[in-house]
């Protein structure tokens, strides 16, 4: 079995529980966002399991560009309060916070597609 900080792994395996965390949060915020947006429908248990997943991403250090853009996306996930650009990026004249913040978690995903 490889170090997880070992050259020789993987970037999946260097970053497996980041990136696998990073899929379950996405589907959970998918899951808690209707045609209204935000978490106004969202059961107590749901809330708590995302902020319980943003606290594990917020703990677990990036190796790689894959792991980074877990990171990067939970927060833009709390930057925007989960409102209409979560998944669409920032509406036309944003602020230069949000706009920097959505083109560095697209380099990171870039990135991470190139291996």
């Amino acid at each position: 079995m490889a170090d997880a900080d070992s050259s020789t792994a993987s970037p999946n395996e260097q970053d497996l529980e980041l990136i696998r965390l990073g899929e379950a949060y996405m589907v959970l915020l998918r899951d808690t966002h209707g045609p209204s947006w935000g978490l106004h429908g969202a059961t107590d248990d749901q809330i708590h399991r995302i902020c319980t997943m943003e606290d594990r991403i917020a703990e677990t250090p990036a190796r790689t560009a894959g792991g980074l853009a877990v990171r990067l996306f939970a927060l833009w996930s709390i930057e925007c309060e989960r409102d209409e650009s979560l998944f669409a990026g920032p509406p036309e004249g944003a602020s230069i916070t949000r706009r920097l913040a959505w083109g560095a978690l697209k380099d990171a995903e870039r990135l991470a597609a190139r291996g």
